[in-house]
């Protein structure tokens, strides 16, 4: 792995096990779509690993019409529980 500027690249294959030792205290993760799927696994991968997260989720459905805060704040609940 190297580090440019404050991104740090990894170069596949890894160690084994370094991943696992990847932490991000200190840090805050904003992650979009977070209320479901993909951006929710990331939002609590994040958290688990330190970082404070910023839920953002406008919770409108596949068309893009509505809006509810309910995904982003079960998600949340999550977070800290």
């Amino acid at each position: 792995f190297s580090r440019q500027d404050s991104f740090l690249v990894l170069s596949l294959p890894a160690p084994p096990g370094y991943i696992n030792m990847l932490r991000f205290d200190g840090r805050v993760a904003l992650v979009t779509g977070a209320g479901n799927g993909l951006g929710k696994e990331y939002a609590l991968l994040l958290a688990s690993r330190g970082a404070k997260v910023v839920v953002n989720d406008l919770g409108s459905s596949l068309k893009g019409q509505g809006s509810s805060s309910a995904a982003a704040d079960r998600v949340v609940e999550e977070i800290m529980a």
